[in-house]
C-alpha cells in the first residue's frame, strides 16, 4: 500500500462508471415528478411519510404542468449536471445552470419550477440549501447529488 501511495495510484477510482445512469435517473424523476400536479404531490408526500391515510380517487393524478414552458435550475454543473443539460436541451426544456462555484444566489430558486442538485462530493457544502433557499410552494426539488448539501429540517417544513 505504500507503494501504491508513494506513486499517486488511485485504487477503486471509477469516475465514470455511474455517469449516465444518475443523469437518467434524475431526468426520469425530473418527468415523473412535471406530470404529477401539485395537489398530487402532496397526496403522495403524505402517503409515503404516512401523516395522512387518504384513499382519494384522483382523475387528473397525471395532468401536472408538464416542463414545456418550465425553468429548471441545475445546481453542480459537473459531469452528470452536464448530462443531465444535454438530456435538456434534447426535449427543449428552459433550464439555468450553476456550478457550485458560484454563488447560489445565481440561480433564481424562487422562479424555478424545478431545481436539480448535483454538487460533486467534497467536505464544503453542508446544508448550502436551507430555509432561505427553497423555491415556491409548487416547485419540485430533486437531490441525486449528497444528503448532507441539504437542511433535512427545512426540507420538510418547505413542503
Amino acid at each position: 500500500m505504500k507503494e501504491i501511495k508513494s506513486r499517486n495510484i488511485k485504487v477503486g477510482y471509477t469516475p465514470n462508471i455511474l455517469m449516465d445512469a444518475t443523469a437518467e435517473l434524475t431526468v426520469a424523476l425530473l418527468l415523473a415528478a412535471s406530470l404529477l400536479q401539485h395537489t398530487q404531490r402532496q397526496y403522495y408526500y403524505k402517503r409515503i411519510t404516512r401523516l395522512e391515510q387518504d384513499n382519494a380517487w384522483a382523475p387528473f393524478w397525471m395532468c401536472g404542468q408538464g416542463l414545456s414552458g418550465s425553468n429548471v435550475g441545475i445546481v453542480g454543473f459537473c459531469r452528470i449536471g452536464q448530462e443531465i443539460a444535454k438530456d435538456q436541451q434534447a426535449q427543449k426544456i428552459d433550464s439555468e445552470r450553476v456550478s457550485f462555484d458560484e454563488l447560489l444566489s445565481d440561480l433564481s430558486t424562487s422562479d424555478s419550477d424545478f431545481v436539480i442538485v448535483r454538487i460533486a462530493l467534497s467536505p464544503e457544502p453542508a446544508n448550502i440549501f436551507n430555509e432561505d433557499e427553497f423555491m415556491k410552494p409548487t416547485s419540485v426539488f430533486i437531490n441525486t447529488s449528497r444528503e448532507d448539501v441539504v437542511d433535512q429540517n427545512a426540507l420538510i417544513s418547505a413542503k
